[in-house]
């Protein structure tokens, strides 16, 4: 009993210390696993605001005529502290129709004005259209509708020019009337002002009136003087508001009001009529013919068999300043050279010689190249007949008055039996006949000291030319009259005219 009663307590103890262990455990294990939790889940931060805005157009709609256009404003407004730039775009654009942004893209709060163009091929009625915007991640859209109609919207000021008529003639001193029509093309009609460019020299023009609205007409006077060179000029006419202008060209011909003709003809008694002339020949190119009956080209057998001669001409004073001779910078109607031909041929080449030589000391090897003098521009071909001969030199002649030397003509042919030309020792020399409109003289020294360009493009128009040509009539003189260069020339021209 002792026993039992002594080992009650003790039993009773050693419960309470193991409910007060396991007690402990628990809350030890608890407070680990709280531990675990919270160094596993730390409590979050607030999330930051997203990116928004919003999308507004006014006025939502509109209307606009084809081929026309109308604006209207969309706004974008910021709904959340952080924003970036967005871009803006239509959708569902009805075809023939285009829209665009001004400026293309913007930072909301932000209005940009959108633009909304129409073709004539879009289609009328009414159109629901989309804008969009977007900053790649957030988008917006709206929309407005457009009525689009057949009533074209008013259009700009435009309008066409003309004269009536288109061209005129008149002689130097003379004034010569065109009229000129403004049509109006489209808009509103306001005043243009009518304007001449491209006047040869000494040409006045006078509109009459001076401006109108168009659809109106004016009369155009263009008034020349004595200083005005013949010759056909490209007149500008103008018309012009300030922002848009028209022009047409009127071609006015001014014809010479004084011409004047000089012959030269060495023994016609006149101071400038000195003419020179000889024959190359290549079997004895050191020899010197300046003093010959006559000049010959011939491209084989002129003098002997396989005898090639070619011939030099030239009038070295026709040109200056003194009564009897053709002025510096005249425009030359017309220039012919009256050759009397002894035998005729085809195949005749002549040239503009720009290399020096004398009558009494040319020969075949007194060149650059033997027998070959330099010379320049086109070549002119002709055939002769028997008698006088005449041949068109107004294109070369020009060039001399206008300042190339005056170093004459070589002739030359390819064919085997050539033309023998009376020389200007002969009873029959060469004549040089120049028809010419000469300016006055306070015109020519201005001409001479300023830097002229000759043509339209420095106003100094001449004449167009006439292509070379040849022209024959019968001559008076018989080809046994013709003194021969020598016996055994003219025996070995009568054996291959014979032949």
């Amino acid at each position: 009993m002792s026993d039992v009663k002594g080992q009650g307590p003790s039993r009773a103890w050693s419960f309470a210390k193991d409910i007060i262990l396991v007690t402990l455990v628990l809350a030890v294990a608890s407070g680990l696993a709280l531990a675990v939790t919270l160094l596993s889940h730390p409590t979050a931060e607030p999330a930051p605001s997203a990116i928004d805005f919003s999308l507004d157009i006014r006025p939502l709609s509109g209307s606009v005529g084809k081929g026309s256009a109308a604006t209207t404003i969309v706004t974008a407004t910021a709904k959340s502290a952080s924003v970036r730039d967005i871009w803006f775009s239509c959708l569902d654009a009805p075809s023939g129709t285009a829209c665009s942004f001004s400026p293309t893209s913007c930072r909301p709060t932000c209005s940009p004005e959108l633009l909304f163009v129409t073709s004539a091929s879009a289609p009328t009625g009414t159109h629901v259209v989309t804008v969009a915007a977007s900053d790649g991640t957030v988008s917006r859209t709206r929309t407005f509708s457009v009525t689009i109609s057949d009533i074209p919207s008013p259009s700009v000021f435009d309008f066409s020019l003309g004269v009536d008529p288109g061209s005129g003639s008149v002689s130097s001193g003379g004034t010569v009337a065109t009229n000129v029509t403004a049509n109006l093309t489209s808009g509103s009609a306001h005043a243009v002002q009518f304007s001449c460019s491209r006047l040869p020299t000494g040409t006045t023009c006078t509109f009459l009136p001076p401006s109108c609205s168009p659809t109106c007409e004016a009369n155009l006077s263009l008034a020349t003087s004595a200083h005005t060179p013949p010759g056909t000029y490209a007149i500008h006419v103008t018309a012009s508001d300030g922002l848009v202008s028209q022009t047409v060209v009127y071609s006015l011909a001014v014809q010479p009001s004084a011409v004047t003709t000089l012959t030269f003809q060495k023994g016609d008694g006149g101071a400038y009529s000195e003419t020179d002339d000889t024959t190359l020949r290549n079997d004895t190119p050191d020899a010197n013919y300046g003093a010959d009956l006559e000049f010959s080209a011939d491209g084989e057998g002129c003098m002997a068999n396989f005898t090639v001669c070619r011939a030099l001409l030239s009038f070295p004073n026709f040109i200056g300043p003194n009564n009897g001779q053709v002025p510096e910078n005249s425009t030359i109607m017309s220039a012919t050279l009256d050759l009397n031909v002894s035998n005729d041929s085809p195949d005749q080449h002549l040239y503009q010689v720009s290399e020096s030589w004398s009558e009494a000391t040319a020969t075949w090897n007194s060149f650059v190249v033997p027998g070959k003098p330099r010379t320049k521009g086109p070549t002119t071909f002709f055939n002769t007949t028997l008698g006088w001969n005449v041949v068109d030199i107004t294109g070369i002649a020009q060039n001399w008055v206008d300042g190339d030397a005056n170093l004459g003509i070589f002739l030359r042919s390819d064919f085997w039996n050539g033309s023998y030309y009376s020389s200007s020792e002969s009873i029959n020399p060469p004549k040089l006949t120049v028809t010419f409109w000469s300016p006055p003289p306070a015109l020519r020294q201005a001409t001479d000291s300023s830097a002229a360009h000759p043509g339209p493009s420095g106003f100094r128009d001449v004449p167009s030319l006439s292509l070379p040509f040849v022209s024959s009539h019968a001559s008076s003189i018989a080809r046994d009259e013709m003194r021969p260069l020598s016996p055994r020339s003219d025996s070995v021209r009568r054996q291959l005219t014979s032949d």
